[in-house]
């Protein structure tokens, strides 16, 4: 073991683990046995040298043909002491692990993920079926032998859309001559205050809420599979569809944990840029959910100023990266081209407006009885039992939990950058909206000071200069025939990543965005675990509303800004 860290998760763990160990990324590991897990994940949350409160995800990865088959992937998170750790649980195919969800309340929907995607049963857990694939769906597409082309999704003549029973609300059920007590209202799959295609099986006494199971997976695009079948640069296309309103997050996570695994030092210049794109795209993420929140509440006019906010940035987007949304413009080592001469122009026209224009959302919205009265007090949550469900982002503040990313485990240059992290206290529909309208306002000061530190820098210092990781510029080609086949190597074959796992991880708009990725050292990454934040916070929904009425189903959907791309992936 090489640093501190390893040798307080051993004393922690004490005999509960096999090994512990700082991997080649420089990320802590340990290796426990199954039986050995529930304790061994009460130890690190109980330690006060550790303590682990946050359960980042619960994933596997297949071995074959190892024996034992799997082993299952725990990542946590102190935000105590802003240190990161994972699990390793080896597990034989078929044989049970236990659930954590008594202790992580947001391992149940992980521990469902896992098991429709590998077919690692849980033992205990409290529902386990499918969550992202139909019932019927025919084996577990991310066992290595399950061939995604050939493979029948379901048996034919099967109603893929059947309604299934719901887990949990037999209370509607009427026995005998006794009439019904509650009754059962779905609300999608189809409406647009979903934000998305999903089902929320909500069950009522009256217009009172007492349960609620949402119904995801209309939307899975099966990108982690397809991930195996791409090489490291083609997958950068992919993780940018996924929440669409954020692209250039979704490639800079990727990005940073492929650059773990390379041990890559990206130039200054590429991470102020990187940093100033990833600033304007909390921006124009918050735009979106503001102007939809608001509509989805009654609030139409907010809804028109915002996207025509938003136009202002996607304009800037559309000069750097060459499109308005998807550029894949945040490469391995870089990003793709350089800063435009005209972008700092841009983005000066921009800023000088924008704090007008969010005075303006506080005087239409702030102190708006109406507004006030449909969020002050709605799916309020606990700090503890976001810990416990996983929140992150401007939820997790929205409680107290005095946590972001960006300044407690600072990635590219993010220390050098002076910026303010709103926290509330309430926890309720309302605190969400006052973090995220602060959280825009400080965006603008982080993109100011990017474009002052970039002026620093040389031009052109935008991207690696080993053209075995990076592209041969293009003026380039034609100099020798060493660039020339440099040039054709990388686009044909891609780049090959040293053996080895790393977690990279950002503050997304949304929350917690990470990317583990497992290299066997070639052009192909042998597993990418997608962490994305919309997930975890959605699975608190139901505890979020239980206890409200139906109306106010529709503003907490929106307070949590999910977008159904990134939790279906």
């Amino acid at each position: 073991m090489s640093t501190g860290v390893e040798e307080r998760l051993q004393a922690a763990l004490g005999g509960l683990a096999e090994s512990a160990y700082q991997d080649a990324a420089g990320e802590s590991v340990a290796v426990v046995p199954p039986e050995n897990l529930r304790e061994a994940v009460k130890a690190l949350k109980d330690s006060p040298e550790i303590g682990c409160d946050y359960l980042s995800f619960v994933s596997a990865q297949d071995m074959t043909p190892r024996v034992p088959r799997f082993d299952g992937i725990y990542q946590f998170y102190s935000t105590r002491h802003h240190h990161w750790f994972r699990l390793r649980v080896p597990v034989d195919d078929g044989k049970a692990l236990p659930s954590l969800h008594d202790i992580h309340k947001g391992a149940d929907w992980h521990e469902r993920e896992t098991y429709d995607l590998f077919g690692i049963p849980y033992d205990r857990h409290p529902d386990l079926r499918r969550i992202l694939l139909t019932d019927n769906w025919h084996g577990h597409p991310l066992r290595k032998e399950y061939d995604y082309k050939l493979e029948p999704a379901w048996a034919l003549g099967t109603n893929v859309l059947q309604n299934v029973a719901e887990e949990g609300m037999a209370g509607h059920e009427a026995g005998g001559d006794e009439p019904a007590k509650t009754i059962v209202l779905n609300l999608g799959p189809q409406h647009p205050a979903t934000h998305g295609v999903m089902r929320l099986a909500v069950e009522l006494d009256g217009e009172n809420i007492v349960g609620c199971v949402p119904h995801i997976g209309y939307l899975h695009t099966g990108i982690e599979k397809l991930s195996e079948h791409r090489n490291w640069t083609q997958n950068i296309t992919h993780y940018a569809r996924m929440d669409y309103l954020s692209p250039m997050n979704n490639e800079l996570a990727y990005c940073l944990a492929v650059e773990k695994l390379l041990g890559l030092e990206v130039p200054k210049r590429a991470q102020y840029i990187r940093v100033m794109m990833s600033e304007l795209t909390r921006i124009i993420s918050h735009l979106v959910w503001l102007g939809t929140h608001a509509m989805d509440v009654g609030a139409l006019s907010v809804f028109l100023y915002c996207f025509a906010e938003r136009e202002k940035i996607l304009e800037m987007y559309e000069a750097i990266g060459g499109q308005r949304m998807m550029t894949s413009y945040i490469r391995i080592g870089g990003v793709r081209d350089d800063m435009p001469e005209s972008f700092p122009a841009m983005v000066e026209a921009w800023e000088k407006d924008f704090d007008a224009q969010l005075s303006m959302y506080h005087g239409l919205l702030t102190k708006n009885p109406i507004w006030r009265q449909r969020t002050m007090g709605i799916a309020a949550m606990g700090s503890e039992t976001s810990l416990s469900y996983g929140l992150s982002g401007p939820l997790a503040r929205a409680v107290g939990i005095d946590w972001d990313l960006r300044r407690d485990n600072p990635y590219s240059s993010f220390e050098e950058f002076e910026f303010d992290i709103p926290v509330e206290q309430a926890g309720d529909v309302y605190a969400r909206y006052l973090v995220r309208m602060e959280e825009m306002h400080q965006s603008r000061r982080i993109v100011l000071q990017a474009l002052e530190k970039i002026a620093g820098t040389e031009p052109g210092t935008y991207i690696v200069e080993d053209y075995k990781l990076a592209p041969v510029p293009r003026d380039g080609i034609n100099e020798s025939i060493e660039e020339l086949i440099h040039h054709f190597k990388y686009w044909t074959d891609g780049i090959w990543v040293p053996r080895g796992e790393a977690y990279g991880f950002i503050e997304a708009s949304k929350g917690e965005l990470g990317y583990f990725v497992v290299s066997d050292g070639t052009a192909h990454p042998q597993r990418v675990k997608i962490r994305g934040p919309s997930f975890s916070n959605l699975s608190a929904f139901p505890e979020m509303i239980k206890g409200h009425l139906i109306a106010d189903v529709i503003a907490a959907i929106g307070s949590i800004d999910i977008v159904l791309g990134e939790v279906d992936r």
